[in-house]
């Protein structure tokens, strides 16, 4: 029943009313056994018909508070599901699309640069083929953790689709974007996935893209999948920089 109150009123609604619900029936409770008695209703009596139930609002609240912790674990999930990669446990493309706007937004706001990284699985197609999906998988689960590991609190994953990631990194320069890329392209390269006999080791190739406060979102994606596919183009198992964007004043 608490969390059915709840939902339709919330918490502090919900307290309200059960309270004045409990003082209006203690209020009739007073009357009904004064006229039983044929006496008259003292304003002490009153009183405590209306103190009592004030009085319980902390047990009202101690009783709401399952439910509540209930709820709000129901809208935890859901809000989990709609923003996060089910199988790599990083954003969802829609989520990262709304943190590089928001990025962009504060970038523009405080005159500050950020990078992302754009990066997939060298040869993945081949992998799926050759080990099957249930290791192409395993891999995408390995390179999500190990990304998740070297990132600071700030940094963002996302799964954009198949084997393809981005990694937005606030607050952060060329050089260290790079520096980054490097780190985590030389981990993915030395990790190996193992399921029964089978084992697979595998590389990433990374598009580093550095942007002004003047960019815009599809810009910026567009530059990193250049600098991206010239990784490809290089050998794979590479890092490659796209020049820093920075647009006019429109």
């Amino acid at each position: 029943m608490a969390e059915k109150l709840i939902k339709r009123w919330g918490v502090a609604l919900t307290t309200i009313v059960l309270t004045l619900a409990s003082i209006g029936v203690a209020s009739i409770l007073v009357f009904l056994i004064a006229a039983f008695m044929g006496t008259s209703v003292s304003l002490q009596n009153l009183a405590a018909a209306i103190l009592i139930p004030v009085l319980s609002v902390p047990f009202i609240l101690i009783w709401t508070l399952p439910a509540l912790r209930k709820l709000r674990t129901v809208e935890d999930t859901v809000q989990l599901l709609a923003t996060t990669d089910p199988l790599t446990m990083a954003f969802n493309r829609k989520r990262f699309a709304e943190l590089l706007e928001y990025e962009f937004s504060r970038a523009q706001r405080y005159d500050e640069k950020f990078s992302i990284l754009l990066f997939d699985l060298d040869n993945f197609r081949a992998i799926n083929e050759t080990f099957g999906f249930k290791m192409g998988d395993q891999v995408l689960r390995t390179v999500s953790n190990i990304c998740q590991a070297q990132m600071r609190r700030s940094d963002m994953l996302a799964r954009l689709g198949n084997d393809e990631f981005a990694c937005l990194l606030p607050h952060t320069l060329e050089t260290g974007a790079t520096e980054f890329a490097e780190r985590l392209r030389a981990t993915v390269a030395d990790s190996t996935v193992t399921i029964g006999e089978q084992q697979v080791e595998f590389t990433i190739s990374v598009g580093v893209k550095t942007v002004d406060k003047e960019a815009s979102s599809d810009e910026v994606i567009r530059s990193g999948l250049k600098a991206l596919d010239e990784a490809k183009k290089a050998g794979k198992n590479r890092i490659a920089s796209a020049p820093s964007l920075q647009l006019q004043h429109t």
